[in-house]
């Protein structure tokens, strides 16, 4: 989330991405990019839990992100969904909701 380097966020997420933001907002895999690059400074997750049924990965836990040229900070719970295809492990979806205050 903090990278900017595209080349190495596209060997992490899979084309079928579907990334829902804390404001409701869906994010594909093209917005993504441009959307993320660059726009955390730094990012926390705290109290995660993992479970993984054969190919698929399930990850919550509670996140707290830093924006890059904002004062607001953003705290949510967010859970990822991974897949694993060809020996990869690829971000396949993505859902957050926000904790008061935000």
């Amino acid at each position: 989330m903090v990278t900017t380097n595209r080349e190495v966020m596209e060997t992490l997420i899979a084309e079928s991405l579907d990334y829902i933001h804390v404001t409701a907002h869906t994010s594909r895999r093209a917005n993504l990019f441009k959307e993320l690059m660059g726009g955390y400074s730094e990012t926390d997750f705290n109290d995660t839990t993992l479970r993984q049924y054969g190919n698929t990965a399930i990850a919550l836990h509670n996140a707290h992100y830093r924006h890059t040229g904002l004062a607001d900070q953003s705290r949510s719970q967010a859970k990822h969904a991974w897949v694993n295809q060809g020996g990869k492990w690829l971000l396949a979806a993505r859902h957050s909701t926000r904790f008061q205050p935000y």
